[in-house]
């Protein structure tokens, strides 16, 4: 029997079209019916991804935007999560936060990777202009004339796991 919330079946639509009740029913309801043994394959796999990637967060010392963090872990499509991911790093492409780096040092991003990179307050990445304008002021300051801050851009866009420097 599906999951049934106000008269309606819970379904990945239903949980991001109601961000707040979907996190509720989550976190809340499942912990009650996983205690008695009923396990919704869909719905227990979110609530066990949502328990890993707070864990993760507490370990990682990783602060988040708590809105972004509810709507991202109802979730259900990876291809989405990927191509938002992907969308923020083009203007937040790096970060000093030690945490965030080591997420952005995978070869492969999992689920929960991909919630807490896109979770993550914004105030603990670099934004790309940013990050060039300072390479391009380091390079200024040691006589480094052939910086050129387009092929900076390219580069600071590579997965951080590509970076060996440059070619």
């Amino acid at each position: 029997m599906p999951l049934v919330r106000a008269g309606e079946i819970v379904t990945p639509a239903w949980l991001l079209k109601h961000p707040d009740d979907g996190f509720k029913l989550i976190t809340g309801l499942l912990r009650i019916s996983c205690r008695k043994g009923v396990r919704k394959a869909g719905s227990f796999r979110l609530k066990q991804r949502a328990d890993e990637v707070h864990r993760r967060l507490k370990t990682l010392e990783i602060e988040v935007d708590a809105p972004s963090l509810r709507l991202y872990l109802l979730s259900t499509s990876r291809p989405q999560l990927v191509e938002l991911y992907d969308e923020q790093r083009r203007m937040l492409p790096d970060s000093e936060h030690r945490g965030i780096a080591a997420l952005l040092e995978r070869p492969i991003l999992r689920d929960e990777d991909l919630i807490i990179l896109l979770s993550a307050a914004k105030s603990q990445s670099c934004r790309l202009k940013e990050a060039v304008a300072a390479a391009s002021q380091l390079a200024r300051r040691a006589g480094v004339t052939s910086f050129d801050q387009g092929k900076a851009g390219e580069w600071l866009l590579l997965p951080r796991r590509n970076h060996h420097g440059p070619a």
